[in-house]
């Protein structure tokens, strides 16, 4: 069974969703490295060794990540480090998005960018099949969060 672990970003002009998907041992894999890579953070920086590896407060200093605030150097060098234990696990990446100011120009009453994104639309030729793709040194993503079983705010499906 392959397990996806989704989130959203979006803004007033571009909708997106990444999935990142994997068989359970190779999330639990994934686990045990980012399990690691918090431990050598939190002992290096003083932070708690169950700290959640959110974009967001990582870069900004926030909640538990703090004592890195104004360390954007500290803060950047975690990204490289998980990324490349979900690269060597095997995780694989669909990433799919919508121009909203061009999904409501070319349709008069368009579907909702949600629902084009996720392939639910009742326009079928919005959308298109997305393929999985595995990670690169040199990708990039506007994820804000990594995968962790435990993390709020993300959306935990099977297939």
């Amino acid at each position: 069974m392959l397990l996806a672990y989704v989130d959203e970003s979006y803004d007033r002009d571009f909708y997106y969703i990444a999935a990142a998907i994997a068989p359970q041992d190779v999330w639990d894999e994934l686990e045990s490295a980012l399990d690691q890579i918090r431990a050598r953070t939190a002992e290096q920086h003083g932070l708690p060794a169950d700290v959640e590896l959110h974009a967001h407060e990582i870069m900004g200093g926030e909640g538990d990540w703090r004592p890195l605030r104004g360390k954007h150097r500290e803060a950047a060098g975690i990204y490289p480090a998980a990324l490349t234990a979900a690269r060597d696990a095997g995780v694989k990446y669909v990433f799919r998005g919508v121009d909203i100011g061009r999904l409501n120009a070319r349709y008069k009453y368009p579907d909702q960018p949600h629902g084009v994104v996720f392939g639910t639309s009742s326009s079928e030729s919005t959308t298109t099949p997305a393929a999985p793709a595995t990670l690169t040194r040199s990708s990039s993503s506007r994820t804000r969060s990594l995968p962790r079983k435990s993390t709020a705010g993300s959306s935990r499906a099977t297939a």
